[in-house]
């Protein structure tokens, strides 16, 4: 970089400004809940997060939670407990606030590539570097990652992600002991940023492609990488390498028991690559119809039409960055770029349901960003010197302007479509009627609000959409034996276990409804199974016990019952069939011990229990059922 076009300290406003921008674009994102099942399960009904004391910290570092292993997301997250409770908007806050300082990294990023990259000085400089920071920050595919809870992880890894490459950009330039620190300090941040979003694996290879350009450190021709003169760069990149893989490694690791992961087809990895790759391309230029979910077909076929189109674009756009690569690099190396970063999640193995997301693009999209910067930086440059510069300035910055301001109206919207769980599942329908995981995930939320037959309409039009998938089915079966629909709710039970035929939860819910149904010996049938693959399951035991209950094996049943409840069964269900049964027994004394227990735990099974106390003792199925 030329010394005239070194960062001064002038550019502090800058940076302010886009921390402050940020900070109002995502202001409706203050009111959002915690959303969806994922937000439930991490911390609406998770204690084990909620502080930084000894038992937090051991949790948060050995914990693979929804199949993510992100200690240092945990820790953010433990002190938003400490600060907020369990109130979201000290955590949306927290979110927010994370995402403009990475903004702000980034327009520092943004000035040394751009000053290397191109010739822009001074103020047009500064200008390109703003625009490019105000274009990744504030643009709608960042809601997503922003507005919701549990991707803390992408703006976490993303402030430690562009301090990363910040201070290695800047030992580039340095010598001596200075470079060794920033080196040093460099692989620190890579390392929290992996703790935060095994994602960002790829780094080491993002480094390489930056020392090829703009840094121009490392030769273009491979033939040359091994010469004397540059094979300290292979050197400084071991650290950073070593911890790329070992968080690649342990990605795989934590994937690999989980039944929701699996590895696809060659041509539907390819389809899903290219899909995604395109995706990301159009939608940074494009950003409508944008949703939570883009739901992964049965198949990927690759001569379906949007899948082929997606491989003609890919395939094209790859030809056309080759073909003019010496003229223009920086074509080459974005492209290049953002295939890296969408790598570990647009490949062969499959995790869960998505063909890609919106979140994908949190780092995927910077390079995007960075050629908005230059081409406004080049046009404010070029307007300088027309006969005509300041009024050609003037509609150049206008015509930005409305054009990040138009982006940042529609991130202002976006953002609030992550408000409730059925504002959001209700948008994804609305933008596809056919996905059917969409329509799974709203009727799971509506269950929870009692409109059982509501939540049924909408998984019995999962279940035609995609019989294929089993968690339709599963949570047709609980809606129906909500509903009392007992006959309906085993069947659906029953499909859910020919395409898992080792669900335990799918055989515990079969079983209960089983028992309700005066099938006991059957439950216990299907229960046999569960209780050898899940013997540490509470509530395997506690239907269990209910079955045994109604066939009069009391004995059996209170064993049943007492190991379901030395498993930490979190409900009343186990201590009330467990009373009734010593009732069953004439052990009423026993019996009014688990509903002193009751009283607190559960009250409204202690209300049931308590109007047979001390009458005469209950038999039947209905006394371990309710």
């Amino acid at each position: 970089m030329d010394s005239r076009c070194r960062i001064r300290p002038t550019s502090a406003v800058l940076f302010l400004a886009v921390l402050l921008l940020t900070v109002v674009t995502f202001a409706p994102a203050l009111r959002n809940q915690f959303v969806g099942l994922d937000d439930g399960t991490a911390f609406v009904g998770n204690v084990a997060y909620r502080g930084l004391g000894w038992p937090q910290l051991r949790w948060m570092f050995t914990t693979a939670l929804l199949e993510n292993y992100v200690p240092v997301a945990w820790l953010s997250l433990g002190l938003d407990y400490r600060l907020w409770g369990m109130d979201p908007a000290g955590y949306h806050l927290t979110s927010v606030l994370l995402h403009a300082v990475g903004a702000g990294l980034f327009y520092l990023v943004a000035l040394h590539l751009l000053g290397r990259a191109t010739r822009l000085c001074g103020g047009a400089l500064r200008l390109a570097a703003f625009a490019a920071a105000l274009f990744f920050a504030l643009h709608p595919l960042r809601a997503e990652s922003v507005a919701w809870v549990s991707e803390r992880r992408d703006v976490l890894a993303g402030v430690f992600f562009f301090t990363t490459v910040l201070l290695y950009c800047r030992a580039a330039d340095a010598a001596g002991a200075r470079r060794r620190r920033l080196l040093v300090v460099s692989v620190c941040a890579y390392l929290l940023a992996l703790g935060s979003k095994p994602m960002v694996m790829t780094v080491p290879a993002v480094l390489v492609l930056l020392d090829l350009y703009p840094l121009r450190r490392l030769p273009v021709d491979p033939r040359r990488w091994l010469d004397p003169g540059v094979r300290w760069l292979w050197i400084e990149k071991l650290p950073y390498a070593v911890l790329g893989l070992a968080g690649g490694l342990t990605s795989y690791l934590v994937h690999a028991g989980d039944a929701a992961v699996g590895t696809l087809p060659a041509s539907s990895a390819i389809a899903k690559a290219c899909y995604s790759l395109w995706f990301h391309t159009y939608k940074t230029f494009l950003p409508l119809g944008l949703s939570p979910m883009y739901e992964l077909p049965a198949r990927a076929n690759l001569l379906e039409p949007r899948f082929l189109a997606a491989t003609l674009a890919v395939v094209g756009l790859t030809g056309l960055a080759l073909r003019f690569a010496a003229a223009w690099p920086a074509g080459l190396v974005v492209w290049a770029y953002q295939a890296l970063v969408l790598a570990p999640v647009s490949g062969g193995v499959q995790a869960g349901y998505q063909i890609t997301a919106d979140r994908f693009s949190y780092l995927a999209g910077l390079g995007w960003a960075l050629l908005v910067g230059a081409a406004a930086g080049t046009l404010w440059r070029a307007a300088r010197s027309a006969s005509r510069g300041r009024l050609l300035r003037a509609i150049g910055v206008g015509v930005v302007g409305l054009w990040i301001g138009a982006l940042a109206v529609q991130t202002w919207h976006q953002a609030q479509i992550w408000r409730t769980t059925d504002t959001l599942w209700q948008r994804a329908i609305a933008i596809d009627p056919a996905c059917a995981i969409c329509r799974s995930h709203l009727a799971a939320s509506l269950m929870q609000r009692g409109q059982t037959e509501a939540a049924i309409e909408q998984l019995a039009r999962a279940a035609t959409l995609r019989p294929d998938r089993y968690m339709a089915w599963g949570r047709l079966g609980q809606a129906y034996d909500q509903a009392g629909r007992w006959p309906e709710a085993i069947a659906a039970y029953r499909r859910e276990l020919s395409l898992r035929p080792r669900a335990v939860d799918a055989r515990i819910g079969l079983g209960g409804v089983l028992v309700k149904s005066g099938r006991p010996a059957e439950a216990l049938d299907e229960l046999r199974p569960a209780l050898a693959d899940a013997p540490n399951q509470p509530a395997v035991h506690t239907v269990t016990g209910q079955a045994l209950a109604v066939l009069g094996r009391s004995p059996d049943a209170v064993a049943h019952f007492q190991r379901a409840i030395a498993l930490g069964a979190r409900d009343g269900a186990a201590r009330l069939g467990l009373a009734w049964t010593y009732l069953q027994l004439g052990e009423r004394g026993l019996a009014r011990e688990q509903y002193d227990v009751l009283v607190t735990l559960d009250p409204p099974r202690a209300a049931a229990l308590r109007t047979v106390l001390d009458g005469p003792a209950p038999a039947g199925q209905r006394t371990v059922t309710r």
